[in-house]
């Protein structure tokens, strides 16, 4: 969460309107090709913060933890 509020902090609302939006592209087309990461216990808690830094930035948080 502090992360994701630092970015909001920081960043113009533009720079981290096109970030999300490049995050979300990415994660979908990695979605598309078939990518589906292993339920290890590295990538559930990669996708657990990336889902709070999401969610608290923008309120999608859910992608990141719907892949894995």
């Amino acid at each position: 969460m502090a992360a994701g509020a630092l970015l909001v902090a920081v960043l113009p609302a533009r720079h981290l309107a096109l970030l999300i939006a490049g995050v979300v592209l990415v994660g979908g087309a990695a979605s598309a090709a078939g990518f589906v990461p292993r339920q290890r216990r590295r990538s559930v808690l990669l996708a657990g913060l990336a889902s709070g830094l999401m969610g608290t930035a923008t309120s999608i948080g859910g992608p990141p933890m719907a892949m894995v």
